[in-house]
């Protein structure tokens, strides 16, 4: 298990959300995330509740990120889940080039507590290899209820935000032991 930090952006407009903490597990071809923020969450314009499913735009407001690459392959996948339980899943063949829906979809229903905003979701990802380690960068954007968008990851590279940028792929899960 892995429970990293995602910092803020350097030109973030506000300080609403000092910082989100994140766990990733990851089991054969499943993946579990956990993000909970740290600071004035009643500042957050959060999505409101709705029937779970697909939708594109999602990363408009607030919203939790995964980005899942293998070493050498200059593809990777984009997964993007919010408090509405909407939730949207990405493949790409290069940086931000031949964008498409995966696979991947949530394997078990959303968990959001919204007392304490925390996301648990899990994540079937047969598309990835099962004997390779993967790259993993956690991000999200959070929306203040003025409009400002503020955005969080692992490791951000010089510049704009920008979750697709190999720089932010920081984290490392590997294989399952082979019994």
């Amino acid at each position: 298990m892995t429970r990293p930090l995602l910092i803020p952006h350097p030109g973030n407009p506000g300080d609403e959300i000092d910082a989100i903490m994140a766990i990733a597990t990851r089991r054969g071809d499943m993946l579990s995330l956990s993000y909970r923020t740290c600071g004035r969450r009643e500042c957050v314009r959060w999505p409101p509740p709705l029937p779970s499913g697909f939708s594109d735009g999602l990363w408009q407001h607030s919203c939790f990120e995964a980005f899942l690459a293998i070493d050498g392959d200059p593809g990777y996948f984009e997964l993007n889940m919010t408090s509405s339980r909407r939730w949207a899943a990405y493949r790409f063949d290069d940086y931000r080039a031949g964008m498409r829906r995966a696979e991947a979809v949530p394997h078990s229903p959303f968990i959001w507590t919204g007392f304490d905003t925390t996301l648990l979701i899990q994540w079937r990802l047969p598309e990835l290899p099962q004997d390779r380690a993967w790259q993993v960068a956690l991000s999200a954007v959070i929306e203040t209820l003025d409009g400002r968008k503020n955005y969080f990851a692992l490791a951000h590279p010089p510049g704009n935000p920008d979750f697709h940028n190999r720089d932010c792929f920081t984290l490392r899960l590997p294989p399952p032991e082979q019994p």
